[in-house]
């Protein structure tokens, strides 16, 4: 990804830079690694981070065969002659404080945590790279959807989210891109505000409806604004990534096959279903969609198949001759991730 020029312009305002190199890492008592690193706000250095372990700070922790998968897919995607990250995974932290959020990232071979604490950091960093490159790169105009999800339930929070994604392009700058999938592959940024109590509080609590479909019909610099305004007083990040789903597709995924941007695809969709399935669902959705692309009557090439044939074998609803939603935001996601 060329996005030297897009950190270049993070860092020239002063909001967001991340300094030092991955410290050595630390072996806790669960196994887990941990990798504390320097991170810079406004210019101004911040105490090397402590590292915590257990339930309350998942987000910090990466199993030694997780950390190899990635380090293994890092090698097979690093070009020497970029400074740029290649592969980011997002993992999940749904008990830790609501005003920090952790990036654990491969860049030039190796885990770093990045932890981001504003959420006008991660607002500011979106607003300069739809001016960079909104206006310029056809592509990333065609993709610049942007989703506003109300009321999604994360770890008994309601928040509005925003995932902003900017993904690999050959020739040119990145391709901008919204969504709620929490794949691996792309720069994640989430959006949530707090009341003055404190308390954690939606979208929808604003006064002002907005609804996704209203979003995808207005052009892009309108989107903005919106956005803008409904983070105004936002002051804490969060990922829409759970445990649950990490345990029951990516694990699998891992044990089955060497894990590649589709699985992380696919474990992404998982996750794009959780609103629409139950939690008691979640294991059997996770089940169906390794057995499916396990099974030799799909082609794992093709991953809007792959989805069609999960949610058919999961409730028997067969996508392609019943129109609704859930089939809409199953092709976006399919073409989203490379699938015509």
């Amino acid at each position: 990804m060329k996005l030297r020029r897009f950190h270049a312009a993070v860092c020239s305002v002063g909001l967001l830079a991340c300094a030092c190199g991955a410290s050595p890492a630390v072996e806790t008592s669960t196994g887990a690694r941990e990798i504390p690193i320097t991170v810079q706000v406004r210019g101004r250095p911040a105490p090397t981070a402590e590292p915590r372990t257990g339930a309350d700070w998942r987000c910090t922790t990466v199993s030694p065969v997780v950390q190899a998968d990635l380090e293994r897919e890092m090698r097979k995607r690093h070009h020497p002659h970029t400074e740029t990250t290649k592969l980011v995974v997002t993992w999940a932290c749904p008990k830790s404080p609501v005003n920090e959020v952790v990036y654990q990232r491969i860049d030039n071979g190796g885990l770093r945590i990045l932890r981001l604490r504003r959420v006008a950091a991660g607002f500011e960093a979106l607003r300069l790279a739809i001016d960079e490159y909104g206006s310029q790169s056809k592509l990333a105009v065609q993709r610049a959807v942007l989703r506003l999800e109300q009321g999604q339930r994360i770890a008994n929070t309601s928040a509005a989210l925003v995932d902003v994604r900017l993904s690999e392009v050959d020739d040119g700058p990145p391709a901008i891109g919204f969504g709620t999938t929490g794949i691996g592959g792309f720069w994640h940024v989430a959006l949530g505000v707090r009341d003055d109590a404190g308390s954690a509080r939606g979208r929808e609590t604003s006064g002002e409806q907005t609804s996704l479909r209203q979003l995808e019909q207005i052009p892009l610099a309108l989107a903005r604004a919106e956005v803008e305004r409904a983070v105004e007083s936002a002051d804490w990040l969060i990922v829409p990534v759970d445990d649950e789903i990490r345990a029951f597709v990516l694990d699998r995924f891992r044990a089955s096959k060497p894990l590649d941007v589709k699985n992380l695809a696919l474990y992404g969709f998982a996750v794009l279903l959780r609103d629409t399935a139950p939690p008691a669902a979640l294991p059997i959705l996770a089940d169906a969609l390794v057995r499916v692309v396990q099974a030799d009557k799909v082609d794992p090439g093709s991953t809007e198949a792959v989805l069609l044939a999960a949610v058919r074998r999961i409730s028997g609803i067969d996508l392609e001759k019943d129109p609704r939603p859930l089939r809409e935001a199953i092709r976006e996601f399919a073409r989203n991730n490379g699938v015509k």
